[in-house]
């Protein structure tokens, strides 16, 4: 049995440690235990008061006392103070250790995303507990084909992940293909599932993603129910899910429980203002810059007019109001809930109105600011809203320098890189590219329930059709 001496070795400097001397039928029980870990009344009621209860009885051993205890025979020092910082309580006496699980620490209630809001959905979001989340998707899915496998990253965090399936569905590749690079991870700590996402990425370079992050429960388990595999991190309020394709970034779990009709023209605005955000602005650049004869006379008089006292080049304009925008964005999001809001509809309308007034941008442009800012949140998942405030910058300067032909090229280089990006190994331009006429249906237009019969092909699921219910007679 390891000494208690090298534990405490280890341990020393640490002042939330807890040492104290239990008596239990006439034998003195050596008790450790973080308390920043183990709350104090869950030590009271589980720890003290089951011993007390045995104060009275012949001592036997602490195993008897704890049937749910693991008895400590092998463990090294570094394996048991490991156990220390995940929760457990450690009891010793003379001749035997045992550790109890008494994890307790506070965490975050159920509450909707104010991530990613939901309409109509279910208003539950995902916490910063690994063992609410995982029981928010159970709760889903009461199937014994549902299995999970932990793993622990971080050389120092020491934390746990959970990578969760359904077995008859999930192909054996994919879970294996996650499996394996969570193993490979050697960073010192991980705490969210972005950081998750760019390990198990293919390209983690690139600036497009991959995987999908989410905090919903409901669209994780529609995910899984098509062979997907989600991957869960403790202490962090979303899931990376995978593989994916570029189409699915565009959806959001409002989308399966709205009438199909309306899912489909909400999606088809989605791709629409994903390349209208994209686009517009740069062509502004463009068409000002070197392509002023394809505007209508009173257009070009009309936006010539708004330029007038405006010293600088369209292409640092664009740039200026873009840079202006992304500040008061970023800063509304750091403040406070009611302040954020306060300032973000203030900021943008002092200072569009002042800096018109000043001759630093056009009234034109302004406006399509306006609606190229509207226009980022369209898109079903913020994972694609963060690329695109990105790629809005190249296009610009790609506009300002070779117009329009500048736009063809940096809009080539997007498509060759997304279409060479792979999520877990299958194509991010799936189902278009390879083409899989099974997937095509629901890509942009969402078809009724009844007619979704199979699977996506992109998850290369062990069973393609769907088990679908037979009507009662």
């Amino acid at each position: 049995m390891i000494k208690v001496e090298d534990i405490l070795l280890n341990m020393q400097d640490m002042d939330d440690l807890v040492k104290k001397q239990v008596s239990v039928a006439n034998k003195n029980i050596l008790v450790l235990y973080l308390k920043t870990m183990v709350s104090a009344q869950t030590f009271e009621s589980f720890i003290i008061q089951t011993m007390n209860r045995k104060q009275n009885e012949e001592y036997c051993n602490l195993k008897q006392i704890f049937p749910s205890a693991v008895i400590v025979t092998n463990d090294t020092a570094d394996e048991i103070i490991e156990s220390l910082l995940a929760g457990f309580t450690l009891l010793i006496d003379q001749n035997e250790m045992i550790k109890v699980d008494t994890y307790s620490v506070q965490f975050r209630s159920i509450s909707p995303s104010e991530f990613e809001p939901t309409v109509q959905g279910p208003q539950d979001s995902l916490t910063e507990s690994l063992e609410t989340n995982l029981s928010l998707v159970r709760r889903r899915l009461r199937s014994p084909h549902l299995k999970t496998k932990f793993f622990t990253i971080g050389n120092e965090s020491k934390t746990s992940v959970c990578v969760m399936y359904m077995e008859n569905i999930a192909n054996e590749e994919n879970i294996s293909f996650v499996s394996k690079r969570l193993k490979n991870i050697t960073d010192n700590a991980i705490f969210s599932g972005l950081t998750l996402a760019e390990f198990l990425s293919d390209n983690p370079i690139s600036p497009y993603p991959q995987l999908r992050t989410t905090g919903h429960p409901e669209l994780i388990a529609r995910m899984l129910l098509d062979g997907r595999i989600a991957t869960f991190i403790d202490g962090a309020p979303d899931c990376v899910v995978g593989p994916i394709a570029f189409q699915e970034l565009f959806i959001t779990s409002d989308d399966y429980i709205r009438h199909w009709t309306w899912s489909s023209v909400i999606k088809i605005l989605r791709f629409i203002g994903f390349y209208v955000s994209l686009l517009l602005t740069s062509s502004y650049v463009s068409v000002l810059t070197y392509h002023s004869e394809m505007l209508p006379p009173r257009l070009l008089l009309l936006i010539a007019q708004s330029r007038l006292q405006v010293p600088i080049p369209p292409v640092l304009e664009v740039l200026l109001i873009e840079v202006i925008l992304d500040v008061i964005r970023e800063s509304s999001s750091r403040m406070p809930t009611r302040i954020g809001q306060s300032l973000g509809i203030v900021g943008a309308i002092v200072t569009g109105t002042a800096a018109v007034d000043a001759g630093l941008f056009s009234n034109v442009l302004i406006v399509l600011a306006s609606m190229t800012a509207l226009m980022v949140g369209l898109p079903g998942s913020p994972n694609i809203t963060f690329s695109l405030l990105f790629m809005r910058y190249i296009f610009i300067i790609f506009a300002g320098w070779l117009g329009m032909f500048g736009q063809f090229i940096a809009l080539t280089f997007m498509l060759i890189q997304l279409l060479n990006l792979t999520s877990l190994g299958t194509p991010l331009f799936a189902p278009v590219i390879p083409r899989a006429w099974s997937d095509l249906r629901d890509s942009i237009i969402l078809f009724p329930q009844k007619w979704r019969t199979k699977r996506m092909a992109i998850s290369r699921p062990k069973q393609m059709q769907k088990e679908m219910g037979k009507e009662k007679k």
